[in-house]
């Protein structure tokens, strides 16, 4: 299993663990940090082989056990599922769908209709909305 995927698994394994309040908030926003930093020096990794043949490219991140041959990435999630900090939850960490559903509640309207976390959430997963149709 390539690197990529070995933790795209492990993500997926921590979001049914924090579903199930198996871990804490603070242990995932840690590990979100510890992911990004990896996830940053992939990027520059790809970078740097940008100007390779395609052929090439392929070849060296097997080499490296980034990806394995014709594994797929992909870093589009269900965005419904994608997690977020909501200020008016003390900075619990909801999904975009919770944030959504929290923001339809009459009680929290007015907060959410200035919250930036919400507008995202919005444009996101109602781009109709957005879009004017």
């Amino acid at each position: 299993m390539g690197l990529l995927a070995q933790e795209i698994k492990e993500l997926r394994t921590m979001l049914k663990q924090y579903e199930l309040g198996k871990i804490s908030d603070q242990y995932v926003i840690t590990s979100m940090k510890m992911y990004k930093e990896v996830r940053e020096r992939v990027k520059l990794l790809m970078q740097a082989y940008l100007a390779c043949k395609p052929k090439t490219i392929e070849d060296r991140l097997h080499t490296l056990n980034i990806v394995n041959r014709g594994e797929a990435i992909s870093e589009q999630g269900d965005l419904e599922f994608s997690m977020l900090k909501c200020p008016d939850l003390n900075d619990k960490i909801i999904t975009r769908a919770d944030c959504l559903s929290f923001s339809g509640s009459s009680a929290n309207m007015q907060n959410c209709q200035t919250c930036k976390n919400f507008k995202h959430t919005r444009d996101l997963l109602l781009p109709e909305r957005t879009n004017g149709l």
